[in-house]
């Protein structure tokens, strides 16, 4: 809202004396004040003084200029009435406006006074203000422990003003005006056509506009590790930062160099100790002896894949076949025993290894990657933990040696007198327990799994329903039924064995039944494993083997059951850390048949196929004298339960 162009007038001390001394007409004045016109006033005016009634005219002019009052200009006559018209207005009119020019002009200039003073006043804090900031800003450029500085002009150069620190971090005293860049990536990790992008890009920038910026960041290099003269190696994180002019053109692109080499040596440090915990806690989770036959097994399933890459033709198909199984059975082996490290390190490099063909770039990359894994965890078994490499022997004795002497006292046992009976019957007991190892606590080993790998693809325990004779596995034949088994099980939890929700809608219970069954036959020790899941997925497979040309149309169920161990088929809908990639089932058979073994795939006529999917069991036969009969107790179910619960 405007002001008021009549502001409230009072009469002045002048006026108020000429009222009783020149007898002026007190209530023409009042009223002419009260109202503010903006317009002249006459009248005649009529006033008692000392007893007398004088008459005479009164003119009141508004002192006016660009309507505003300014004040009035009272004349008044006590002499001749009606002295005052038109005429004496126009007359007057000219003198107030000119008053109130003048008047004005006395107000600017005392409001300008005013504001001088404030200005005056403002500058001073201002420039107190900006000489404290000034100081703190140099404090700051020569005490902070951080390279700042400014590159400018066409030839890239250091601007004057940047921080102390930067000389130490160059070792140059005088950096202005150097060239920025040559400076910045000397002894650097860089490339010279990174070098060469990173001066294309600060070229596009400086004394353009600054979406430029924008467009060229990206080739700017975040971090620099530069080698020093002791040899040392440094490592500095780099922000750049564009400095815009009133025309939004860069004028100079800031940089901050901050030496984060003490922090990432920290931050390298507790990464390797969290990593360091992580393994030991894989391995003291397992048992001493178990994580031993592990190591070997992997060890041995490394060197045989060494030997691979060192043979004059490594890209056949065979030789690929071969080092898939080998990554996959280690792979999961670990995962079943819960080193995850190594699980997790075999699943990249399977998956490295289906990426392209088996060259000596992957070969190299695959057995570097192996041996540091492996190495590592030997490593921290032994220093860290105190566990030995090799077996627990107090003497160092050939197992062929023992095997021998084993057979020669059984031998002698049947054919001596009974006095002897219960000597020889102790030596035996000695002997085996370094010979053969129960099946019982092998399989304890292996269904440990069970539980986790529940866990994982969300499925409910299930129940484990064993009949095993108490029977001991000779010692060579130990990897050879946990590698089995390893594959076996983690094949019914992710493909056999249904999700909960799905088997109570079939009429089943929410958890599934794992069963195994072993017995001599003859010459022969069979095992039979099998799962109360849908089954086989004959459909699956009938398609996926006449799409390869393995089968015909008229195949029958058997022949397409036997696409199982065809390496490269899977009927999983996608590969994960625990199957997909149909390796297992052909690493299995491979082991088995390089042990004089055997497994195939008993279908099930007694069971309805249900959507295409046959039960079905597997039955595999090894020889006899792999295994031996002892007194020892059967498979502890308590114990495998303990096991999978933890």
């Amino acid at each position: 809202m405007e002001a008021d162009p009549r502001p409230p007038c009072k009469p002045s001390r002048y006026l108020k004396q000429g009222y009783a001394k020149y007898g002026i007409d007190r209530s023409y004045i009042d009223s002419c004040l009260k109202e503010a016109s903006l317009k002249a006033e006459i009248r005649p005016a009529r006033w008692q003084q000392n007893d007398q009634l004088n008459r005479g005219s009164v003119m009141v002019v508004p002192l006016v200029y660009n309507d505003k009052i300014y004040g009035y200009c009272y004349l008044g006559n006590s002499q001749i009435y009606k002295l005052f018209d038109v005429r004496s207005i126009e007359t007057v009119t000219p003198i107030t406006t000119q008053a109130a020019i003048t008047l004005q002009n006395i107000q600017l200039t005392e409001e300008l006074k005013v504001q001088h003073e404030q200005v005056l006043e403002l500058n001073q804090t201002l420039e107190a203000r900006v000489d404290e900031q000034t100081r703190d800003i140099r404090s700051i450029m020569e005490h902070i422990p951080i390279g700042i500085f400014a590159i400018q002009g066409s030839e890239l150069r250091i601007h004057k003003d940047h921080s102390q620190y930067l000389k130490r971090l160059f070792g140059v005293d005088e950096l202005e005006g150097q060239a920025a860049l040559p400076l910045l990536f000397a002894q650097s990790q860089l490339s010279d056509d990174e070098q060469s992008q990173a001066l294309h890009a600060l070229g596009s920038m400086v004394g353009e506009d600054s979406v430029n910026f924008a467009f060229n960041e990206h080739a700017l290099p975040r971090q620099l590790n530069r080698r020093l003269a002791n040899g040392e190696t440094q490592q500095l994180e780099l922000l750049w930062n564009p400095i815009a002019d009133a025309k939004d053109q860069i004028d100079k692109v800031l940089v901050t160099l901050s030496d984060v080499t003490e922090m990432r040596y920290l931050q390298d440090t507790a990464r390797e100790k969290a990593i360091e915990l992580q393994i030991i806690s894989e391995i003291l989770s397992i048992k001493e002896d178990t994580f031993r036959k592990f190591m070997r097994s992997a060890l041995q399933f490394h060197e045989q894949n060494r030997a691979i890459a060192l043979s004059r033709d490594n890209g056949g198909s065979d030789e690929l076949k071969t080092l898939q199984m080998n990554l996959h059975t280690t792979k999961g082996a670990a995962r079943t025993l819960g080193l995850r490290g190594i699980a997790e390190v075999y699943h990249h490099l399977e998956q490295e290894l289906g990426q392209g063909s088996l060259n000596s770039h992957t070969l190299s990359f695959i057995l570097d990657k192996e041996h540091k894994i492996l190495q590592d965890y030997g490593s921290m078994a032994k220093e860290k933990l105190g566990r030995i490499d090799g077996e627990v022997l107090t003497l160092q004795l050939a197992t062929a040696d023992v095997a021998k002497a084993f057979e020669e006292l059984r031998a002698f046992q049947t054919e001596t007198h009974n006095a002897y009976s219960s000597r020889l019957t102790f030596s035996l007991s000695l002997l085996q327990k370094y010979l053969y190892k129960p099946l019982s606590e092998i399989l304890d080993d292996v269904f440990q799994a069970v539980a986790p790998l529940s866990r994982d693809l969300n499925k409910a325990l299930p129940t484990l329903d064993f009949k095993i004779p108490p029977v001991g596995v000779a010692h060579h034949a130990e990897d050879l039924i946990r590698n089995t088994f390893v594959h076996l099980l983690r094949n019914s939890m992710d493909h056999g064995l249904e999700g909960a929700d799905e088997r109570v809608k079939h009429g089943k219970s929410p958890n599934g039944v794992l069963q195994l069954q072993a017995y001599f036959d003859g010459s022969i020790f069979s095992l039979v494993f099998q799962d109360d899941g849908r089954g086989l997925n004959l459909k699956r497979l009938h398609e996926m083997g006449r799409a390869r040309g393995l089968i015909t149309e008229e195949a029958t169920a058997e022949a397409i059951a036997e696409l199982a161990f065809e390496s490269g088929l899977s009927t999983a809908q996608h590969v994960s850390q625990i199957s997909g990639r149909g390796v297992g089932m052909g690493a299995v058979r491979k082991y088995l048949q390089d042990a004089q073994g055997h497994i195939k795939i008993v279908l099930h006529d007694h069971r309805p196929a249900d959507e295409g999917f046959k039960p079905f069991a597997f039955l595999i036969e090894l020889p006899a004298t792999m295994f031996m009969e002892s007194a020892a107790p059967p498979p502890s179910q308590a114990r495998i339960k303990r096991g999978m619960a933890s």
